[in-house]
């Protein structure tokens, strides 16, 4: 039987064959090549005129793109504000390749050494180091330090042990962190506070956490996280000219003064569907979170706190450029017999969830929402520059989050996606305060 069945194939085939063989050959045969360079009579005589090259009838390359006048003019101003970094860039990349076999000889397929030591300066500003010392030959499996002592007395500290690099399908992350700033800004509870009762206060924060994950960063991830926070509230020091004590200022917010400790466990998932995780032009991506909060002191605190977000991303007029959405909720939803949550634990514009165009710290309710449409459009590498349009509010109920209070905001900037998780940003914006500079290494918007 088989043998009859592969005797009916091999005819098959040579039928097939011999009807193609008195077909003209089509693209992708081998045979085919390109219409005229077949003629043997037509090349001998292009040859003898000269007449073969770029300029010539015939197959060639097609003619370089050019971009359109508009959007060259529309990239120059921020292709000149760019350039003295794109300098200090290619700079970086010749030292690099000069003085890189000198610092790291055994490069290439050799393990990196157990233990490094770096210099970390952020702009703050602050100065302070990276120790990492690696627990497998490959690296894969670290424990890291980072410290560091910033203007106005501030101090941070983490300490941080991944199983498994960020690309692996599976790892657990712990790490304990130390804060102490003190002038940590507060400006009030609710979305109509003034930017003239601007006060501060000293907040020492420990945390402890730990995050089983499972899948790929971004694509489809899941968490499992643990965490334990305890949060010193003190009066603070070294605050701004123009503001006071937030016991002056508010004396009746809840927990005035006064720390509280809390445990907590959640879930964390993200689903993405994009063409590129770093510099996304088409696709969506969907994030969201749930965690429960309990004190283990006599704060008597339970709540549980949520997070959902949704990116959207869209081709723009080019294959440069783009539109890029999100949308976000963040709130936190106490049980009847919870004290009121301290206004150190409230949702608030600060991180990824800042209002570009007004202060860190400037809203702080149990809701908060947030709305960006930016357009992007390439520079070099995996930078790109970008107009911005920002909506945002806080309130005590969901119900009263309504669009007649929203603070909106405008402004531009640029974005480097450096790593699947992480992009460093610097935005400008106004709202209707002062303008604002924001720069930061760990957005992932």
């Amino acid at each position: 039987m088989r043998i009859r069945s592969a005797a009916t194939l091999a005819l098959l085939l040579l039928a097939f064959v011999a009807g193609r063989a008195g077909a003209e050959p089509a693209f992708g045969d081998s045979n085919w090549v390109a219409p005229g360079w077949q003629d043997q009579a037509w090349y001998e005589a292009a040859v003898d005129t000269g007449a073969h090259g770029a300029d010539s009838p015939g197959p060639r390359v097609a003619a370089p793109d050019k971009d359109p006048t508009g959007e060259t003019i529309l990239r120059a101003p921020f292709r000149l504000l760019f350039l003295p970094l794109r300098l200090v860039a290619r700079g970086g990349e010749k030292l690099i390749g000069i003085a890189g076999p000198l610092i790291a000889p055994y490069a290439g397929h050799a393990h990196p050494p157990r233990w490094s030591l770096e210099p970390i300066i952020t702009p703050d500003p602050s100065i302070g180091f990276g120790a990492t010392r690696r627990l497998d030959p490959a690296g894969n499996t670290r424990l890291q330090l980072v410290a560091m002592y910033g203007w106005s007395d501030r101090r941070r500290a983490r300490l941080t042990y991944s199983s498994a690099r960020d690309t692996a399908l599976f790892g657990i992350t712990a790490s304990a962190a130390y804060n102490y700033r003190p002038n940590t800004t507060f400006f009030g509870i609710g979305n109509t506070t003034s930017l003239e009762e601007k006060s501060y206060w000293l907040r020492e924060a420990g945390e402890a956490d730990a995050i089983l994950r499972y899948g790929r960063p971004v694509r489809h991830e899941a968490r499992l996280v643990g965490t334990i926070s305890s949060v010193s509230a003190r009066s603070g020091y070294n605050g701004s000219p123009n503001s006071q004590r937030t016991e002056l200022v508010y004396p009746d917010v809840p927990f005035l003064l006064r720390g509280s400790t809390v445990v907590s466990y959640g879930v964390a998932g993200e689903l993405a569907k994009l063409d590129d995780i770093r510099t996304p032009r088409l696709g969506v991506h969907l994030k969201g979170r749930a965690d429960k909060y309990a004190s283990v002191d006599n704060s008597n605190l339970d709540y549980r706190r949520y997070h959902v977000e949704a990116r959207a991303y869209l081709p723009a007029f080019s294959d440069r450029q783009s539109f890029a959405l999100r949308a976000l909720h963040d709130w936190v939803d106490p049980s009847t017999d919870s004290e009121a949550i301290p206004y150190y634990r409230l949702p608030e514009t600060e991180g990824e969830e800042r209002f570009n165009g007004y202060k860190v710290h400037r809203f702080s309710d149990r809701h908060l929402v947030l709305g960006t449409l930016e357009y992007r459009w390439w520079l070099t590498n995996k930078v790109y520059a970008l107009l911005a349009a920002n909506a945002g509010e806080v309130a005590s109920q969901a119900s009263r989050l309504t669009w007649k209070d929203h603070h909106e905001s405008y402004g531009l900037g640029f974005r480097y996606g450096y790593s699947d998780r992480l992009a460093a940003r610097f935005d400008i914006a106004k709202g209707s305060e002062a303008v604002v500079l924001n720069f930061t290494l760990e957005d992932t918007f």
